[in-house]
């Protein structure tokens, strides 16, 4: 994790913003693999998991450890049924952000993250400038997501500790 987002830092200092696009997105699939790994006993407990056709957690995408994220609250999350993309949910982003749904934020990052397919940027982002304005969305986002899997670490540390 802390690789892509050295690397996504680097790329914003030499204002190549759609590889730090690429990079934030990367270091979100990163910490959330992490944090699975952390949480192994509550991985294999989530519906996510069990339903989940590779048990091998190396194998899964960014997609299904977001699903997993919200799942176990890791990351807050309103919306129930997870769709293909961020931009096909029924909610509209200002809804999600009245909401705190940081989850909905976090997929679009992913979505701007699959723009390196070319088929996928023609399909869904055609004519779309990933710039500057998109780096920043992405930066605030996996900071947040961040936030949350650290205070969830953090949380779990504490339960850890003996009490006198």
């Amino acid at each position: 994790m802390l690789f892509y987002k050295a690397q996504a830092d680097r790329c914003g200092k030499t204002k190549a913003f759609f590889a730090g696009c690429l990079c934030l997105g990367s270091a979100l699939e990163a910490g959330l693999l992490a944090m699975a790994g952390c949480f192994e006993e509550e991985v294999r407990e989530a519906q996510t998991f069990r339903k989940a056709s590779k048990k091998d957690l190396r194998k899964w995408n960014l997609d299904d450890l977001l699903m997993l994220a919200s799942e176990l609250k890791w990351i807050p999350s309103q919306i129930a049924k997870f769709r293909e993309t961020a931009r096909a949910y029924d909610v509209h982003p200002d809804e999600a952000l009245k909401k705190g749904d940081l989850a909905y934020f976090a997929r679009m990052v992913k979505d701007i993250r699959n723009t390196i397919h070319p088929g996928n940027y023609l399909r869904k982002w055609r004519g779309t400038y990933l710039g500057k304005r998109y780096y920043e969305f992405c930066y605030t986002i996996a900071e947040l997501v961040f936030d949350h899997l650290g205070a969830r670490l953090e949380e779990s540390i504490a339960q850890q500790i003996p009490r006198d």
